[in-house]
């Protein structure tokens, strides 16, 4: 029969009502796991939905991993709401149903406290300007990347009452314009930024390139020895490979970097996927991805503050 186990649906061929789950994350992802490998098919917004208290369909994004399906909010779920998850149709991969119908309810956790409003987050999106930075397999520019999600990731950390600054929030760079680009005046100007506004975190957002167009992924980088960098770069490399489904290449020692040797805040530099890749790059261009981004590291942002 249908178990429940912690946060996670557990479904079968039977029938089951998993009861009501209470003090739920407004950003929380469910995973929903079958008896056998589920047909990715069948997993979809009409045999997996998320509705609210009034019926109303929620928009939530789907990855399939075998026999489970994480289930995440496009947009954060409201506070204090009351919300149901209906499984139906989903059928393994020789077309055998995999239930008939699962049904779960859960309870938004109430809204906290906004943080202190002197916490401020520097966002960089990368490169810039004279600068496109990598150069994707069809021909997407990461200055062009980086800049939309970031700005998406500061609207939405905005929304929760975190003081937002930005190193740029049009497409130019920030070296001297009398004379030939200078990568690192550029990266110092974005320094200066962070450190003038005395901001607790600076994430700056990359794409990656690589010469094989196999390699594919997720990274994050951290200056070695600061805990909180460490703390915020775990965070946002978990949300981001939970929400999208990239590769998990880990989080790595990025004391090396420009922009996390000469920032006094918390620093983190994340490669969000390979432009040089097919599948990254489709996705690293897509509006709806880039939200999803953006929402990935928002979600780790608000974790290491507790929100």
């Amino acid at each position: 029969m249908s178990i429940f186990l912690y946060k996670s649906v557990y479904a079968d061929s039977v029938t089951k009502e998993l009861g009501v789950k209470t003090n739920v994350d407004n950003n929380y992802t469910w995973t929903i796991t079958f008896n056998k490998d589920a047909d990715k098919n069948t997993v979809n917004n009409d045999n997996i939905k998320v509705t609210d208290s009034l019926g109303n369909k929620v928009a939530v994004n789907l990855v399939t991993n075998e026999k489970t399906v994480k289930v995440t909010p496009v947009n954060f779920y409201k506070y204090s709401e009351t919300y149901d998850i209906n499984v139906e149709n989903v059928k393994d991969l020789n077309g055998n149903s995999l239930l008939q119908k699962a049904h779960m309810s859960f309870i938004v956790k109430e809204e906290p406290q906004k943080p202190n409003p002197g916490v401020t987050i520097c966002i960089d999106p990368g490169h810039g300007g004279r600068d496109p930075g990598a150069i994707g397999y069809s021909g997407v520019k990461e200055k062009d990347v980086t800049l939309k999600v970031g700005l998406k990731l500061g609207n939405i950390l905005k929304q929760r009452g975190i003081n937002v600054i930005y190193t740029r929030d049009t497409d130019i760079d920030l070296a001297p314009k009398t004379s030939s680009f200078n990568v690192s005046a550029d990266l110092q100007k974005r320094c200066d930024i962070s450190n003038a506004a005395n901001a607790k975190y600076t994430i700056s957002i990359h794409a990656n390139s690589f010469s094989a167009s196999s390699a594919n992924g997720t990274e994050t980088y951290y200056y070695e020895g600061s805990v909180e960098g460490k703390k915020l770069a775990e965070a946002v490399q978990k949300h981001i490979v939970e929400d999208l489904g990239t590769t998990n290449r880990g989080i790595k020692d990025g004391s090396w970097l420009y922009i996390a040797k000469h920032t006094t805040s918390a620093t983190i530099l994340t490669e969000l996927g390979f432009l040089s890749n097919p599948e990254d790059e489709r996705k690293l261009n897509s509006d709806s991805y880039q939200n999803k981004y953006a929402n990935a590291i928002a979600k780790g942002v608000f974790e290491v503050l507790g929100m």
